[in-house]
């Protein structure tokens, strides 16, 4: 076969697998939504919130007394319940009820706002250190898409010019 039917061959195929890609990708991605519904309600029996907490004596610094207790999530607790929020927020793919929902699920299992905050430092951490860094790689490699990397910094830079009073006056931020 020349080279030139050589390529349009293995184009047709690649073309090929990413139809047949894109067809399974609902079916696939239902299956792996269950699978995560599955899983997370064993990890709620298996291990809630409440076993990853701790209590810290706290003390009257004048007499030296014990005079109460502070709780805290274990290092491990919080990262593992981060990490679950982090993929949860992000498998809700934009739909801002859906995001809404999970976020009222942590809060009704957490309760604690002291606690809530170290969760989802560490869900924002996921998603900055794990996630972007991947989902940016790919960008630049498979679709040789440049841009994405620009338009975060662009992003970032109209995120700090906004200041709450324009956005309390419904202004828009500088292009």
């Amino acid at each position: 076969m020349p080279p030139s039917r050589d390529r349009a061959a293995l184009i047709e195929k690649a073309l090929s697998i990413i139809e047949e890609e894109s067809r399974m990708q609902v079916e696939r991605l239902a299956i792996a939504r269950e699978r995560v519904e599955d899983e997370r309600i064993k990890a709620f029996s298996e291990e809630p919130w409440v076993d990853v907490v701790t209590g810290i004596p706290t003390m009257d610094l004048g007499t030296g007394e014990c005079n109460g207790m502070f709780s805290v999530p274990s290092i491990e607790g919080k990262e593992l319940f981060g990490t679950r929020l982090a993929f949860d927020l992000l498998g809700c793919c934009g739909d801002e009820d859906q995001v809404a929902e999970k976020l009222r699920e942590f809060h009704k299992m957490i309760r604690d706002p002291a606690h809530l905050v170290v969760v989802f430092a560490a869900a924002l951490d996921t998603i900055a250190s794990d996630v972007v860094p991947e989902l940016l790689d790919s960008y630049e490699r498979k679709a040789s898409d440049y841009q994405v990397r620009v338009g975060l910094a662009e992003a970032a830079r109209r995120a700090w010019a906004a200041r709450t009073a324009d956005l309390r006056d419904g202004e828009a931020v500088e292009e």
